[in-house]
């Protein structure tokens, strides 16, 4: 078995050819019961300050072509470049998250592009939004410190687990006040949604978004989820002139 390789740049980036890292072209042969191949492509390192930047490495040409085919979609490889000479840029990976309650934690990438210099801190914080502190999610306010060469931190967040009813709520990790030279990149605040995902709520899933009540606000005094949304419902018609007795 016989794959052919080659290491390419995109057509606006074909500078970096032979000034970021070293062109590789050949073939690989695999001898029988050989499972894998590593490829080495050589980076140059320099201390002229640049953006983070990418090149791809491509196989094709498989042999005996009767044989064996390459797995769709992952015949080719992109390299990412990180640039170690500015202390970077700090931002979250995604704008929006989806958790289910059932999962009790969302793990979060902080990431730090265009630069991994230096050691460096930023501060990161929890906002309640429907989603409420301790009630929904453990709220966190605290810096994070990236040592020399690291480019990403997790952050994880712990989600509370009841057998309250809730319709889906969010909440919102921001990222700011940087220190030791790094900037803060986009995005900067990431949405986090809070799903709930026991079966039988469904129905009144339904009902609670059409009514938009937040049966957050009905904790206190009742003892199962049942209770609060009918005094959820009670009250949003008491709210809508429609009250009827019961």
């Amino acid at each position: 078995l016989s794959l052919s390789l080659w290491s390419f740049s995109s057509p606006l980036n074909l500078r970096i050819v032979w000034q970021d890292y070293e062109h590789v072209e050949g073939v690989l042969t695999f001898g029988p019961n050989e499972r894998e191949k590593t490829i080495s492509v050589k980076i140059i390192d320099d201390d002229e300050p640049e953006d983070d930047e990418n090149f791809s490495v491509l196989l094709y040409d498989p042999q005996p072509a009767e044989y064996v085919s390459l797995y769709p979609d992952r015949d080719s490889a992109i390299v990412t470049i990180i640039d170690d000479d500015k202390p970077g840029e700090l931002s979250f990976e995604f704008e929006e998250y989806k958790v289910f309650e059932s999962e009790k934690r969302v793990a979060i990438k902080l990431q730090r592009r265009n630069g991994t210099d230096g050691k460096i801190s930023v501060h990161i914080q929890t906002h309640a939004g429907s989603a409420m502190e301790k009630d929904d999610y453990i709220p966190k306010d605290e810096r994070v410190e990236f040592l020399p060469g690291e480019a990403e931190k997790i952050i994880e967040i712990e989600i509370v687990d009841d057998t309250d009813y809730e319709k889906d709520e969010k909440f919102t990790l921001t990222v700011d006040d940087p220190m030791g030279g790094a900037t803060i990149g986009s995005p900067a605040t990431a949405t986090i949604t809070i799903r709930n995902d026991d079966e039988i709520k469904s129905l009144v899933d339904k009902v609670t978004a059409l009514l938009n009540i937040n049966m957050d606000k009905f904790r206190l005094g009742r003892a199962t989820w049942g209770d609060k949304f009918r005094e959820a419902v009670y009250f949003s018609e008491v709210s809508c002139g429609r009250t009827r007795s019961r």
